[in-house]
């Protein structure tokens, strides 16, 4: 069962969580994203049944030497800045990422932000871009195949995902570390589980447009900390998050739940 627990249970009546917690006694076991959503579990005494089971990505679809940027007409020399969204809502912090772009522009011409997904946001960000005249550093592709998501990544330098959003583990996170990108976000939910601040990336107060301009112009001028970041990001990825990784551990918790088998007992969340 998977259950996503602390947004349900903050906002849920008495009588709910009488049922909840008579619902929740029937599984043997609970998967859940992040240990941020393991952990309002304790308080409603689901205790072992609660298993960290994370959002995954196939590492070897990111193992491609080639370089797209020709295909997205990218200059080679410009550092690339990259958001996704599905949906671009204002909570995702698309405004403090446009906001930061005349402060990294000033030091930096060299630099193009691309911003992937689409929504209502997307004619007011526009118009923000023509009023403070960065249009030339800004370019909107709109919805992109997975594939070309993916190539993208891998045409990318930085990954800017400023969010106050409620997120859980974002899946965009994930792909972006395993393209070897540099991650700069928020320690919001499950995200620091993830990124370690000035380890494998950086982690801003939300809301701080100097703070993530900053942030971007210190990764623009450090080619090689782009590098090495982006190098302990695809280690983590395959150590952590690859597919094959969780998928083991899913077999195994079946195992023991049908079997009986704890011979080789592995707690995610202890990785």
């Amino acid at each position: 069962m998977l259950f996503r627990s602390n947004e349900f249970w903050n906002h849920s009546f008495y009588i709910k969580k009488v049922l909840v917690k008579q619902i929740l006694k029937l599984p043997e076991l609970i998967a859940v994203l992040s240990s941020a959503q393991k952990k309002p579990c304790g308080g409603i005494g689901l205790g072992e049944k609660v298993k960290v089971f994370p959002n995954t990505v196939e590492l070897d679809k990111f193992c491609h030497i080639k370089n797209y940027r020709t295909d997205f007409d990218i200059p080679h020399d410009y550092v690339v800045v990259l958001f996704i969204a599905a949906i671009f809502y204002k909570e995702k912090g698309v405004m403090e990422l446009l906001e930061a772009i005349p402060l990294v522009t000033k030091k930096h011409e060299k630099v193009l932000f691309i911003f992937v997904g689409g929504g209502k946001e997307e004619d007011s960000m526009v118009r923000f871009c023509q009023k403070q005249k960065i249009e030339n550093y800004v370019r909107f592709t709109g919805h992109l195949s997975s594939d070309n998501v993916i190539s993208l990544l891998l045409s990318s330098d930085i990954f800017a995902f400023p969010t106050y959003y409620s997120e859980g583990l974002p899946l965009v996170i994930l792909e972006a570390m395993a393209a070897g990108l540099s991650v700069i976000s928020t320690p919001v939910r499950a995200i620091p589980e993830v990124i370690e601040n000035e380890k494998n990336g950086f982690l801003i107060k939300p809301r701080d447009h100097i703070a993530l301009a900053e942030k971007i112009t210190l990764l623009i001028e450090n080619e090689d900390l782009r590098k090495r970041i982006g190098h302990r990001n695809i280690e983590k990825i395959g150590e952590k998050y690859d597919l094959k990784i969780v998928a083991k551990i899913f077999e195994q918790s079946y195992q023991e739940i049908l079997f009986g088998n704890k011979t080789h007992e592995t707690d995610y969340s202890k990785l």
